[in-house]
């Protein structure tokens, strides 16, 4: 600032009396929150620390009216000193307008020296270093701020997940509040941009600081992303800074590096622009650079170690998962920049190094969080579409462009998976996560098998080549022998230690076979065991070497599973083995695992295939040691029942295994008639065991997936199995009851469960700096995942009996079971009720009683008598069967006026563990039935008991029932009152509209003629108070005149004396004798010395 403005601006203050800079601002503040956010109301302003504050504002004050350079930059750096170490000035500063107050003087600063100078002022600098304390200071009160918001936004996440809204405002820090103040002027944020292409180093490295401290929270990195699509050049600008080859500053990369990373997040307008300038060719740079710790020879290939590099190549990755993420143009531009082959090659490097036999005990840290990016790349471009939720992406308010966007993604999917695949990536996956050369480490190992599960989910070929796979298996004596890497799958599931771990296998299990359906017969014809493990007998389970003792003879993967079950539910059904050995408490874990795991892989291999599901019914669990001997053969459906009755005692508080089994029996018996009658017909304890469990089972979901299971052989029975689909309608009928049975299913369809089941599976949660150290400190944290340490239970938050595929079947299953309840209990033989009748030419309907063309009349007798005793039969089982339904709804009706939640009549202590049943049988008659019923079972009069309890508990609702009839009679004669009251006031009203609408007329006058008036008085007024005013001013102006005239006449008289003292010096002179010539030539050149010498003296002012 010049010395000539700063007295010009002086002038102004003293003659016009301007307000300081500081108290425009606080005004505008303080207008600003009148009108929009009230910022007290967001975060109380503490002055606690009055003396703290006071200095504050005292140097704000002092910077807008300071003048000199060194003041200002003295008073600068006290600002910059306060802000650091206080969190009350760094509050001021955002609350009395500081931050525009000290970001007017950097622009006056930056306008001054020129926008081409190269040198900045330190000034400017100084200025910077200010707003940078200001926006990335956090006092400790500031992190207790955001600790607290973090635990809320956790809470707020379930809340929503709940389906309830989040409430309450959250509290914002200091910094957060000068950033806010900064990005209150768009104006502010495009200077900002303007100053990252300065020439000077500190200026665009402060710059890209602030920029990337507001674009740390949401609202504030709104208004950076806006700025940064409106001005030309800006992406060109940061991707630049970010280039090894453009830009040495490896902080000022680093800090571009975390701008771009936030602010490319949900916007598709600035991924397309930051990865159209070149940016994935940059970041692979930077990865090449940092790990290999040399900045030249960036035209090399070999990106084998690109992980091994520090935080940096965390930041490249992150920038670049944000730029694919959602964005169809920006992944073609990955994929046709030969990005894909480079992750490989990432994976690769991290099988060689880590799964050797030299490798480090502790995983580096760095490097597992740079595998989990990449890791991350490769499930963004093959896995699930999915779309940013955020609130400030511009999908989610837009359903058709997200529906255009979503098309475009999932045709671009399959190019990146063929992609991948011709890399060599299947392979790299497998040989990460599995086999003898698998990471050392469970969170990247987890992340790579959920890569490779959305590598291969509904893709044929990459399915394929997942099946002829292989990797390295440690065998007895020390040596690696090849395995199917589906095989491996199969034992990570059964044997993994953490919960993670087993669950992604099982989910790339299952992506492999889905829609697979050549993969999926051909696993089935592998089920039987080849008994070359030998645990049948409980004493080889300890002989074998290797990690997984147990099943290191298997060689199928369907084998493998059929072994995992066999021995969970032959040791679970009683307390010891054979050899007398006592299961111990681990075991048991174990054998939970493993029985679930098989559950759900063998669901996946029978699910939507009807050819796997018939083939699966012949197969033969019976160990190669018994072939040949007495014993029948054990046939897979009826084990899977008999897991089920077993699966109460080993199972955890959710019942995770018996909701996994019966979730595989639906799978099985859904469109499938020949497996209804296998079930059916097998064993007579099948459906009493399903109907108990949907009865007395304390487990609501539980009951809904048996009724679920009986509801199948309702609705999928075959065209010859009329009276098999009769008998398991009876047996409904008889143990469950219709309406119960019906209501059951559909309450399910209401539950949180059920809801959260239809929705498609959520993506894992983004890898940043925070969520990697997150995952790999759960990785190492519990080795069992949500399971208890001490019951092996899984907790209920995580948990739901409901899978994505059996919540859909349930949903469009709940109307096919009624239409087939209706059908059965109207007698109809087929399943197309209209179809029953049809028959002869053209259509025609024919009787069964008509006689036939050609038929003889002995022929005809038979006929009719063998048809009357069909129609005999036919109507008794229907007299039967309606004398059932009379008695449900008689129930029914009973029951009608209590609670409409589903009771659950809990049996006996000794029949709570649900076991096979009696075989059924024809019903004996009424009265003897009735008599054993009351002999046998002692659940009747339990019943009787609560049925005397319901009568009274219904009597007594009936007298409340009474009195509140009677109350709400009262009530209608009051509301009829009151609306006579209302009728007579509405007329009333009408009539007196007229005097209304003229009372208005009036009133609009009278202040028609009060404004007039007003307006006179403020006009007399103001003419008055001028007329005083120029009245003063002229009083004024002539007493300043009259003191100018005598001051005049005073100069005036001075200058005469001085005239006469010179007249009569030189009359002395010449009377003295000197002459008159002499002395005036002495005169004048004294004069001309005078002159010169102030003429001296100017020219060193203005010299100076």
């Amino acid at each position: 600032m010049g010395f000539r403005s700063a007295v010009t601006e002086v002038a102004k203050n003293i003659v016009l009396g301007a307000p300081s800079t500081l108290k425009n601002h606080r005004a505008q503040n303080h207008q600003r929150g009148k009108n929009g956010r009230d910022d007290d109301e967001m975060e109380p302003f503490d002055f606690s620390h009055e003396d703290e504050a006071q200095r504050c504002i005292e140097l704000l004050e002092h910077l807008s009216n300071a003048i000199l350079p060194e003041e200002t930059l003295e008073v600068l750096n006290q600002l910059r000193d306060c802000v650091r170490e206080s969190r009350t000035s760094q509050m001021v500063a955002a609350k009395v307008g500081g931050v525009d107050v000290i970001f007017e003087c950097l622009l006056e600063e930056m306008q001054e020296r020129g926008a081409k100078e190269e040198e900045t002022s330190e000034q400017a600098h100084a200025a910077l270093e200010v707003l940078v304390a200001a926006m990335t200071t956090e006092h400790e009160e500031d992190l207790k701020i955001v600790k607290e918001r973090e635990m809320l936004e956790e809470k707020a996440r379930g809340k929503m997940m709940m389906g309830k809204q989040r409430i309450g405002k959250e509290r914002r820090t200091a910094s957060e509040m000068n950033r806010e103040a900064l990005a209150a002027k768009s104006a502010n944020v495009f200077s900002m941009l303007q100053m990252i292409s300065s020439n000077d180093f500190y200026v665009k490295y402060h710059a890209t600081q602030i920029l990337c401290a507001m674009s740390s929270r949401r609202n504030t990195r709104k208004k950076v992303q806006e700025e940064i699509v409106k001005s030309p050049g800006a992406s060109e600008v940061l991707v630049n800074s970010c280039s090894p080859r453009k830009e040495k500053s490896e902080v000022l990369r680093n800090e571009t590096l975390l701008l771009l990373a936030r602010c490319t997040k949900g916007h598709s307008e600035i991924q397309k622009l930051v990865a159209f300038e070149g940016m994935f060719e940059v970041a692979f740079d930077i990865i090449r650079a940092e790990s290999s710790g040399d900045d030249a020879g960036f035209a090399g290939e070999s990106v084998s170690n690109g992980l091994d590099g520090g935080i940096v190549v965390q930041d490249c990755l992150e920038l670049c998962n944000n730029l694919i993420r959602g964005n169809a143009l920006a992944q073609s531009l990955f994929r046709e920049n030969g990005c894909v082959g480079k992750l490989v090659q990432f994976f690769k490097g991290l099988e060689r190094r880590i799964g050797s036999d030299v490798a480090a005990a502790a995983y580096p840290a760095q490097k597992a969080a740079n595998a989990l990016c990449a890791l991350e790349s490769v499930s963004l471009l093959v896995g699930a579409v999915n779309l940013p939720e955020e609130e400030d992406s511009e999908f989610s308010q837009d359903a058709e462009a997200r529906e255009i966007i979503l098309s475009n993604l999932e045709d671009n999917r399959d190019t990146n998976r063929g992609e991948l695949a011709a890399r060599g990536g299947i392979e790299a996956l497998c040989t990460c996560a599995l086999g003898n050369g698998k990471v050392e480490s469970a969170a990247i190992r987890v992340a790579a098998l959920r890569a490779l599960r959305d590598a291969v989910d509904y893709h044929d070929a990459n399915q394929a080549r997942l099946f002829s796979a292989e990797v390295t298996r440690e065998a007895r004596k020390g040596s690696g022998v090849p395995e199917p890497a589906l095989l491996a799958l199969g034992r990570t599931a059964l044997k993994a230690e953490t919960k993670a771990e087993r669950e992604a296998a099982l989910m790339a299990l299952e992506s492999a076979v889905r829609g697979n359906t050549d993969g999926q017969i051909l696993l089935v014809s592998t089920l039987a065991p080849t008994g070359l493990g030998g645990f049948d007998d409980g004493q080889n389970e300890n002989e074998n070497d290797g990690g997984d003792d147990d099943f290191a003879g298997e060689t199928s993967l369907g084998g493998l599973f059929a072994r995992a079950m066999l021995r969970a539910t032959s040791t679970s059904s009683s307390s010891s083995s054979s050899a007398g050995r006592f299961i111990s408490e681990d075991e048991k874990k174990q054998q939970f695992i493993e029985s679930y795991a098989s559950t759900i892989a063998l669901k996946a291999m029978l699910e939507d295939n009807e050819d796997a599901k018939m083939r699966a019914l012949r197969v033969n669990l019976q160990p190669l040691s018994e072939m040949g001997s007495a014993k029948s053969a054990e046939l897979l459906l009826p084990r899977c029942v008999r897991s089920l009755a077993i699966a109460q005692k080993m199972d955890d508080a959710n019942g995770s295994l018996q909701s996994a089994i019966l979730r595989l029996l639906i799978a099985w018996l859904s469109d499938c008639a020949l497996a209804v009658h296998s079930f059916v017909t097998s064993d007579a304890s099948h459906l009493p065991t399903l109907s108990d469990l949907a009865k007395y089972s304390s487990l609501e979901d539980v009951r809904t997936l048996a009724c679920v299971c009986l509801g199948c052989c309702l609705a999928y029975y075959g065209e010859q199995d009329y009276a098999i689909a009769s008998n398991v309608l009876d047996v409904v009928a008889r143990r469950i009851g219709t309406n119960d049975f019906l209501a059951t299913i559909e309450h399910a369809t209401r539950t949180d469960n059920f809801k959260r089941a239809l929705l498609p599976p959520k993506p894992p949660p983004t890898v940043t700096r925070a969520t990697a150290a997150s995952l790999l400190a759960e990785s190492t944290s519990s080795p069992n995942g949500g399971h208890d340490q001490k019951t092996g239970t899984t907790s209920n938050k995580d948990f739901n009996p409901y899978d994505y595929s059996t919540a859909h079947f349930i949903q469009r299953f709940e109307p096919e079971v009624r239409r087939a309840i209706v059908r059965l209990y109207g007698g109809d033989s087929t399943k197309d009720s209209n179809a029953s009748g049809m028959g002869g030419m053209n259509g025609m309907q024919t009787s069964p009683f008509d006689r036939q063309e050609g038929e003889d009349a002995e022929s005809y007798a038979k006929r009719l008598k063998s048809t009357c005793e069909q129609l005999d039969n036919e109507l008794r089982v229907v007299r039967q069967r309606n004398k059932t339904l009379a008695e449900t709804v008689a129930n029914t009706r009973a029951h009608a006026e209590a609670p409409a939640t589903i009771a659950v009549a809990a049996p006996p202590a000794s029949q709570v563990v649900v076991g096979p049943s009696p075989s059924l049988a024809p019903p004996p008659p009424p009265s003897v039935q009735q008599q054993q019923q009351h002999q046998d079972d002692p659940r009747i009069a339990q019943l009787e008991r609560e049925i005397k309890l319901k009568s009274n508990i219904i009597r007594e609702k009936t007298e409340e029932l009474k009195s509140l009839a009677s109350a709400y009679q009262a009530v209608e004669n009051q509301f009829t009152e009151a609306e006579e009251e209302l009728q007579s006031l509405r007329k009333a009203r009408s009539e007196n509209q007229s005097d209304a609408e003229t009372t208005a007329q009036l009133l609009e006058n009278a202040k028609k003629a009060g404004i007039a008036q007003g307006l006179r008085d403020a006009e007399s007024e103001f003419s008055s108070r001028e007329d005083a005013t120029r009245a003063r001013l002229d009083l004024e102006k002539a007493e300043a005149l009259k003191d100018l005239q005598e001051e005049m006449d005073d100069l005036l008289e001075v200058l005469g004396m001085e005239e006469k003292q010179k007249e009569f010096l030189f009359r002395t002179l010449v009377e003295k004798g000197e002459d008159m010539d002499t002395l005036e030539e002495k005169l004048e050149q004294l004069t001309a010395n005078i002159e010169a010498d102030e003429g001296d003296e100017d020219e060193e002012e203005k010299t100076i």
